[in-house]
């Protein structure tokens, strides 16, 4: 038995329909406790979302050979 109200479990559901998720998104949570483990450590503060960036290359690389 969860431990979570229905009201809580409503307003989960009600914010990943907001943001897009769907039914596989929504599978995946639940099949991956390292995924959901990653999140709790976001909203807990101990990790970060970064965006991937990607380097510019502005000039050739060097050739050493």
């Amino acid at each position: 038995m969860s431990s979570y109200s229905e009201g809580q479990t409503h307003q989960l559901v009600d914010a990943m329909e907001r943001a897009g998720f769907t039914t596989k998104h929504i599978t995946a949570l639940g099949q991956s406790s390292e995924l959901l483990e990653l999140v709790r450590f976001v909203l807990d503060g101990v990790a970060m979302i970064v965006p991937i960036t990607r380097p510019i290359v502005t000039q050739p690389p060097l050739d050493f050979l």
